[in-house]
């Protein structure tokens, strides 16, 4: 018996080749990217994003020294403001990062009288700071891969169950601000809600969940997160 012979569909004489957008996309990048390579002149990537990510939003500042790497996404209320120190490190590319960082650093603010402000010497992989009041960062904070740190329900809780996909944000009056001072260490995949606060020096083990206020000079994890032990430097 003869061995059936898978062929390409014909239509109208015409043999269809199966390719993808993404196939054509990766393609075409591809082609872009060579083509600049050749005609334009070397620039330092980091730099411009940077320079692009403040210029673009009047609403966004920084002292000075901003460096990114990789895909940052910015969504800034009109009226609110995103504040950045000097020496601030934003970063989501893999190689970068000692761990992981497999997503774009999102920082969004949701009304206009929102304020994020991360303070000089701060650096930050992969994660989401949403704010509806108030999320302020101190100097020479690390926050790891993958965390999220917001001052808000998102969703109103106390409402019909049915109702709260469309009740749109809760009020302002039920965010809360969240202060993480100075040289604190985030772990990764740290969710950080609404109303808490990390003093000075501590260490947040990976993966806890902050609903509360942290003692500065703390080592404290879990879900809740609780204080482990003291830090005696």
């Amino acid at each position: 018996m003869d061995e059936e012979i898978e062929e390409s569909p014909i239509l109208f004489g015409i043999e269809l080749v199966y390719i993808t957008v993404r196939d054509v996309m990766f393609k075409l990048m591809s082609i872009i990217r060579n083509v600049a390579r050749r005609i334009l002149p070397p620039f330092r990537p980091r730099r411009l994003r940077a320079l692009l990510l403040t210029s673009l939003k009047s609403s966004i500042s920084h002292a000075g020294n901003l460096t990114v790497f990789g895909a940052i996404r910015v969504k800034i209320a009109p009226g609110s403001s995103i504040n950045l120190g000097k020496n601030v490190i934003l970063n989501s590319l893999w190689k970068r990062n000692t761990l992981d960082s497999h997503s774009a650093l999102t920082i969004r603010t949701l009304s206009e009288c929102a304020v994020i402000s991360i303070g000089d010497d701060t650096g930050i992989s992969s994660s989401t700071i949403s704010a509806q009041k108030s999320i302020l960062i101190g100097s020479r904070v690390l926050i790891g891969s993958g965390c999220l740190i917001t001052d808000t329900d998102h969703h109103i809780v106390d409402i019909a169950p049915k109702d709260r996909r469309y009740s749109g944000l809760p009020g302002l009056e039920k965010a809360k601000e969240v202060v993480i001072e100075d040289d604190v260490f985030i772990g990764a995949r740290t969710i950080i809600l609404k109303g808490s606060k990390i003093g000075a020096g501590s260490v947040i083990g990976a993966g806890s969940v902050v609903a509360g206020n942290i003692p500065k000079n703390s080592i404290a994890a879990g879900n809740p997160c609780r204080v482990i032990r003291q830090l005696y430097l």
